[in-house]
Order: structure tokens, then sequence, then C-alpha cells
């Protein structure tokens, strides 16, 4: 562990940056072929570069997007790149049109959908901004496997880029840069890495009813427990918690029969329909009766039998007017006082008939907010401080697990507005257009900081004190993470999963690596705001270095690139944060 510096590489930019500049911008006002006029350029290089300096001086600066430059960051702050992430102009992005799932709220029965461009514009006003707090995006927990709910820190639109469109074997597609990250077989990839290798990507996937039924959706798992390791059905559906039927159906749906024998010691007759070819005695139709009666039939949904009718119906009045008092009259959910109400069992009948008629689980509804709550008590649990309400096939409680599908196409779509999410802990991936896609930074959760290095900030290294304080703190944190690990593994975490857990120790000041691209026009922008003197001190140091390579990469375009009031040669941040180096604008 030990104190690094920051460094800065240029990892790649457009080839002919100049003459694509120089096309862009004379093809607005020539009837030539931008082809043709891109030969011509090259004949008068010195033509061009005059050409170019004059659009920039001028502020028209829409060609300059056309060029773009690739970063490799080291020795930065886990601090800097949330600035970085949270202001960024960088081209881990996806365009505007890209439709946003909702997750299924508490209170709702159906979910929302967005495009990005629209929930960026929440951002321009305090209204909302407040309702975009309130919003959650599917995201995908990759230790459970499932899906779950992840909650908006930020929304970044980052200016006009090159997109590509990748379509998949179902014909979903999704525009994106490529450096924009997506969730394959192999792990995280960027598109760029995508085009080489092509992986199959994961895509929201389809509803299962209960969480362990997740695992019957991977082929993989199945095909290990079922004919590698010879499990019975019965076997697997103890595990799961569920009926020898829905093993059956899912070995079925993959495919994964074995030759002879199964769950009735022959092959499924698939496409016949047996016929008992006499009438059932009276004997053989009540043992059907019973067999199929309540929970056992496969259609079970919970219903209403005469058990259930005769306990609702036990609640005496005196019961009802007591739990009425209590409540205030009011309802419960919407906070109505009078008119219609009825009672509802916080626990259901159908998980304990011991409590049909106990005033502590008895709450007053109104009667329609009783039909909206009625057969989904699990997504109410919360309102009514009830615990776990087990799994039943009457609640829509239900999750999602990753789908993998095969790439079908990927094309070049121009340039377009781009934009992007930045998600809270601890899941750090959203879907858009069905795609589970992520933010283009380095995971702790896959790298192991063993012996992570930190960032020691200027002024606490004038300090002997602080500096000595800091210190001592970097080295028991590092001494807490690693005792994490081990007590991690001592439960048979390890890997991914441990990191996960333990990275919550890391502090902002751990060391990371980020890989960043923008455009000139962005740059420009960048160079403004975080060259100024007024920008935290360490993204104005990565500003600056930043700039030095563009400078003599483009000096064209970036000759005179810089903070705001280089270019004013006034200071237009007024009185109270202007630093003196330039008057204030009078």
């Amino acid at each position: 562990m030990s104190k690094v510096k920051m460094n800065v590489k240029l990892l790649e930019m457009s080839q002919n940056a100049i003459s694509l500049i120089y096309v862009a911008c004379r093809q607005c006002y020539s009837e030539k072929f931008a082809g043709d006029i891109f030969s011509e350029a090259a004949v008068d290089p010195k033509k061009q570069e005059e050409f170019v300096k004059s659009i920039v001086a001028s502020g028209h600066q829409s060609p300059l997007e056309h060029v773009k430059f690739t970063f490799a960051i080291e020795g930065v702050s886990r601090a800097l790149t949330h600035q970085l992430v949270r202001h960024r102009l960088a081209s881990y992005c996806l365009t505007g049109d890209t439709i946003i799932k909702g997750a299924r709220q508490e209170l709702s029965r159906g979910y929302k959908k967005f495009t990005l461009k629209s929930l960026y514009e929440r951002t321009l006003t305090s209204h909302g901004r407040s309702r975009l707090k309130l919003i959650r995006l599917n995201s995908y927990d990759e230790e459970k496997k499932v899906f779950d709910k992840g909650a908006i820190k930020n929304i970044i639109y980052t200016g006009k880029q090159e997109v590509w469109k990748l379509r998949l074997e179902n014909s979903q597609a999704i525009k994106s840069t490529l450096n924009h990250r997506f969730f394959t077989k192999d792990g995280w990839r960027t598109l760029k890495e995508i085009i080489r290798t092509k992986p199959e990507l994961g895509v929201n996937g389809v509803t299962c009813r209960d969480q362990n039924l997740a695992f019957l959706r991977d082929k993989g798992w199945l095909f290990e427990r079922y004919l590698l390791e010879n499990s019975s059905q019965e076997e697997i559906a103890k595990d799961l918690n569920c009926s020898k039927h829905t093993i059956r159906s899912w070995v079925k749906r993959h495919g994964l029969q074995k030759e002879i024998g199964g769950l009735h010691g022959h092959p499924s007759p698939e496409g016949y329909h047996w016929k008992l070819n006499r009438q059932r005695t009276f004997e053989e139709r009540m043992a059907v009766s019973q067999r199929m009666k309540g929970s056992s039939n496969p259609m079970w949904r919970g219903g209403i039998t005469r058990e259930a009718v005769a306990l609702r119906s036990g609640i005496s009045s005196e019961i009802r007017k007591q739990v009425y008092a209590r409540d205030g009259y009011q309802c419960r959910l919407c906070h109505n006082i009078g008119g219609s109400l009825t009672l509802h069992h916080r626990i259901p009948i159908y998980v304990n008939k011991g409590l049909a008629k106990d005033k502590d689980n008895l709450v007053t509804l109104c009667q329609q907010c009783h039909y909206k709550i009625n057969n989904h008590e699990v997504e109410y649990k919360n309102i009514f401080g009830t615990e776990q309400i087990l799994y039943h096939s009457r609640s829509s409680e239900c999750y999602r697990t990753v789908k993998w599908l095969k790439i079908d196409t990927i094309k070049f779509c121009g340039v377009e507005d781009t934009y992007d999410i930045e998600m809270h802990e601890p899941h750090h991936n959203f879907v858009a257009n069905g795609f589970v896609v992520h933010n283009s930074q380095q995971s702790q959760r896959y790298v192991k900081e063993k012996d992570f290095d930190y960032i020691l900030p200027p002024s606490i290294e004038k300090n002997p004190q602080a500096k000595d304080e800091f210190e001592k703190l970097m080295t028991t944190i590092q001494q807490s993470y690693t005792k994490l690990l081990m007590f991690l593994g001592q439960d048979n975490l390890s890997g991914e999963a441990a990191n996960q857990d333990a990275r919550f120790a890391l502090p902002q000041a751990a060391e990371t690596k980020i890989v960043v691209s923008m455009n000139c026009r962005e740059l420009l922008h960048f160079f403004q705001h975080r060259c100024c003197s007024r920008a935290q001190w360490e993204i104005r140091q990565l500003a600056n270095k930043m700039l030095k390579i563009c400078a003599e990469k483009l000096p064209a375009v970036f000759a005179d690139a810089g903070a705001k009031c280089e270019a004013l040669g006034y200071c237009p941040e007024g009185e109270k944060f202007c630093c003196g180096k330039y008057p204030l604008k009078i």
C-alpha cells in the first residue's frame, strides 16, 4: 500500500483529424460529395489547418464532434471518477431513444417505460429531479442471479458521438458507443470487444414465480444437476421447494429428457391424448375429486373455499367495530376517512388460519383499496409491518433471471445525441432496451484490492500531523479489509462475492483506473470548466494533463483551450469566486 501519482496516456485518436473537421464543415456549404472534398483537402494541409483554426475561433464547434480522443487514466481516486461520471462528457453512452424499463413499485401493479432522453430532461428542473429520486429501474443482482430494483443517482448528457446498432437473434436492438459495456457470458465487455469476440449477451429474462426457480432458467445448471449428477426430479424439486411437475416441465423445455425412464418410467407420449374407454365408477370419481381438491390441484390459485368463507364470516360485528375504531375509521392505505370500509387480513388466511379472527392481524381498508391489495399481499407486506409472507401462487411477486442470446448484426449508425445513467450502490447496471448494461469504471468487485494504493491530497501532505493521521487511517482500513476477506473466506465465500461485500470498507481515496473517450467539442467544454482554479484539485490536474496531450496532437483546435477566462480575457465567475488572474467583467 502506497501513495501513487496520476498517469494519463493517449490510447487512440481519430486519424486525419484536421481533414475530417474540414470536410464536415465544408459539406454544409458545398454541393460536392464529402469523399471528393476529403481528397481535395489532403492536397493542401496548411489551407485546411488555417480553416479549422478560424472555425474554432468563431465558436462553430459541431464539426469538431467527428474527432475523438481515448485516454487511459490511472493513479486517480474513486472520488475523482465519481466526479468524472457525474459531470462526464465521455463515450460510454446510449442514444436518447433507448427505452429504460422501470421496476415494478410496491404500490403499483404495473411498471413504466422511459426514454433515456426523457429521464435526462427531468434533471433540468427541480420538480423533475425530485420525481427522478422516486423512480426505480431494473438492475441485475450478479450474486443472486436475479433482477432487482436500482435507484438512479444521476442522468448525464454526453454530447453527440458515433454510435453502433447491436441487434440480437430475436430482433432486440440497442444503439451505443464503442466503449459502453454489456453483460456477456464472459463477464462485462465493451462493444468494441464484443465486435471482435461475438459472445452471447445477457438480456432481461422471463418471469420466475420463485427466486429459487431462477436456477431452472439456466439450462447449464439443470443439465449438471439432472444429467451429470443424475439427481432425480423429485430431489431437485425438494431442493428448490417446488413440485416435481415444475422440474419435469423445465426438463422438457430445455430438451434434457433422459432416453428411458423419467418421472413415470416411460417416454413422454408427445401428441397423444389418453381417454378412458368406460365410465368411471362413483368411487373413482370421488377419489379423483379428493386428489384434485384445494391446493393439491395444479390449477389452484388460493380460491374462496368453504372453510375460508366460514372463517371470514366468523368475525363478529364487535371485532369489526373495535378494529374500525382503533384505525380511526380510516383506510390504512389511501387514508380516506369513512365511506365503504372493510377488514383485510395482513397475513392471509391461506398462510395462517389461526390469525383469521386476530384483531392485530386485521386492518381497515376501503373497498377500492381492498380490491387492489387482495391477491397481492406480498407486495404490501411492508405497508402493514408484516413479516415475510411465504410464496403462494395467488401472489404476483416474481423474479427474473438473465437470458442469453446470440448476436445477429452490428452496424454503424452515424452520430447521435448520447446519454448515460449513474446508479446508486449496490448494482452499477440497468436494463436498457432489454440489454443489461454497465458504467465504464474499474469495479472493485472483480479487482481484489489486496494491497490498495491511495491518493494523498496536497493539503494533507503539507500538514505533518494530518498526513500521519491519514496514513494511519489507510493502514487501518487495509488491515480491516484483509480481515474481512479472511472472515468471509471462513464462510466459503471467496472471489467476486467476497470482494463485493468487503469493498464497502474501502475509502474514496483508494486508487482506481478508468478509460475515457471524448470528442473535441466535449474536450473543449471539459477544459473550460475543469482547468479553472475553482475546480477540485485532482480533476483540475487531470484536465491539465489531458489538455497538454491534446494541444501537442491537435494544436489547430486546442492551442488556445483551457479555462473560460483564458479565451474571454476576464473572469465570468463573479467577485465571490474570482481567483484574481483576470479582471471581472464590467
